[in-house]
């Protein structure tokens, strides 16, 4: 597995990342609006262009985990 910055090319990617990993606390709250899977791909690019996104890839090229930080001023 290797941690590298992500580039706009991956944010679906790391969306569709996300919708996956919200699935079991919906299904636990009985709520599937939550922000997590209602977020469109357009508030994500608007984050990137906010923050750092790091992305950790595994062997066989696909995202298995992402964190964003803000950039520092």
């Amino acid at each position: 597995m290797t941690i590298t910055k992500a580039v706009k090319s991956d944010l679906q990617q790391i969306l569709d990342l996300q919708y996956l990993a919200y699935q079991s606390e919906a299904v636990i709250y009985n709520d599937f609006t939550i922000p997590p899977l209602t977020q469109p791909l357009s508030e994500v690019e608007q984050e990137y262009k906010k923050g750092i996104f790091l992305k950790a890839v595994d062997c066989s090229g696909e995202v298995r985990l992402c964190s964003c930080f803000p950039k520092r001023r």
